[in-house]
């Protein structure tokens, strides 16, 4: 790489450089070189008459360093300078200065033991580093393909949404059209009359004078005058008609439409990973479920038999995760886990069913034993908190947090082939739980 750096001094900066003072770390032109070797003999400076890496190598290459490397952080595995481990606190200083150092001949033997094996290391991966390298190429070919495809569906959906709602926007405005028809036909009798105006001034001037000159010589043409005047009289009877019924008939219609359209269209669709486990809670008898079945609420007499179950099979051989809300106060309990969809009662629950009790704080794991999550946490969950459940189906463990807190793993020992589903059992007067999407 070609050196184009220029002087350092301001009244030289478009002078080309061609020495660098490590001590003072400016360029400088031969006029600046002159002086400077005249004030300061000990300087170590460097001629740009070779490429900035040779210049430069076992220089540091942190910013406003460039003192020589002499030194090696254990702690990082770099080679660094006497700034960089420097205890005086000075901008660019003092990175090192909590680690394990040392000089770099106290490190050469290791690094020179551990050369042979990381040369043979090197050689193993480098042997499949174009594999790997082609494998990750692909990887990333799929992720574009992935995402432009998903970018399709939303666009594609999209495109239905605004064709639905421009085919919508057609027929309400043909609809006005047609509501507003009568009014219109009013319209065009008072633009076709505007046109009669003039003809009717005419033939009632007209009509004056064969009033006063009666000549019966051309009594054809007199009559057709007389039917003129009788037809204006009819035009303007049926325009004044029109009038009065347009007054008595007022068109008064109003284009309505629901808010809670525009606040849907806010959140109309979401982007989910893979492992996000859509499902709703099925109906019972001993509690409420609406219509979208995202919420469940306890009857106020119900007792054990108030368990509620997800409507879809909890995915084997994948890691499955949902959020529940607890949206109501906790004076009894909460338990929430995964299980088959029909078990008998509180016995069989503690054998098939892996689940946290939100009641006191502990993990009911299987065979009805138990484990406190938070020997530091003992009170209740509160209304409002929400509870992450991920069961991995591939390593046989559930798994919770809490408002977005991991408390680790309840259980190691989920059955890969069993078919199970979620699980929420509530106690209390009309407990409820919420699907978090």
């Amino acid at each position: 790489m070609e050196n184009n750096k220029k002087c350092s001094l301001k009244e030289h900066e478009k002078t080309d450089a061609n020495t660098y003072c490590q001590n003072c770390k400016i360029y400088m032109c031969n006029k600046c070189l002159n002086l400077h070797s005249g004030l300061f003999k000990d300087h170590k400076t460097h001629n740009l008459d070779k490429s900035i890496e040779e210049i430069f190598f076992g220089l540091c290459k942190e910013n406003n360093h460039f003192y020589k490397l002499e030194y090696f952080c254990k702690t990082h595995n770099k080679l660094c300078c006497s700034s960089c481990i420097a205890k005086v606190k000075k901008e660019g200083n003092c990175q090192h200065i909590d680690c394990d150092v040392c000089t770099i001949e106290d490190i050469k033997d290791t690094k020179k033991m551990q050369l042979k094996e990381n040369i043979k290391v090197l050689e193993d991966l480098y042997s499949s580093f174009e594999q790997i390298i082609n494998q990750l190429n692909e990887m990333i070919k799929d992720i574009d393909i992935h995402k432009e495809e998903m970018k399709q569906k939303i666009q594609n959906k999209f495109t239905k949404i605004r064709n639905a709602i421009n085919e919508r926007e057609d027929q309400l405005l043909a609809d006005v059209d047609k509501k507003f028809e009568k009014f219109y036909s009013n319209q065009n009798i008072i633009k076709k009359n505007e046109k009669l105006s003039n003809k009717i001034k005419k033939s009632l001037e007209k009509g004056k004078l064969i009033n006063d000159e009666w000549n019966e010589n051309n009594l054809a043409q007199l009559i057709n005058d007389c039917i003129n005047i009788e037809e204006n009289i009819k035009i303007i009877n049926l325009t004044k008609k029109k009038l009065e019924e347009y007054k008595n008939n007022k068109l008064d219609y109003e284009f309505i439409i629901d808010d809670k359209l525009f606040e849907s269209i806010k959140s109309y669709g979401s982007i989910l990973e893979k492992n996000d486990y859509i499902f709703n809670f099925k109906e019972g008898t001993n509690y409420t479920v609406t219509k979208e079945g995202k919420i469940a609420t306890r009857n106020k007499q119900s007792g054990f038999d108030c368990t509620i179950i997800g409507n879809k099979e909890i995915p084997k051989n994948k890691i499955s995760k949902w959020k529940l809300k607890i949206n109501s106060d906790l004076k009894n309990a909460y338990i929430i886990g995964i299980g088959p969809e029909n078990f008998n009662k509180e016995n069989d629950f503690y054998r098939k069913c892996w689940s946290f009790d939100c009641n006191n704080s502990r993990l009911i794991l299987n065979s009805g034993s138990y484990t406190d999550y938070n020997t530091n946490n003992k009170e209740r969950l509160k209304k409002g908190d929400i509870i992450t459940i991920e069961v991995n189906r591939i390593d046989h463990t559930l798994s919770f947090s809490i408002n977005d807190i991991n408390y680790g793993i309840a259980s190691s020992n989920i059955p890969s082939d069993d078919t199970l589903y979620p699980i929420v059992i509530l106690y209390g007067s009309l407990a409820s739980v919420q699907i978090i999407d």
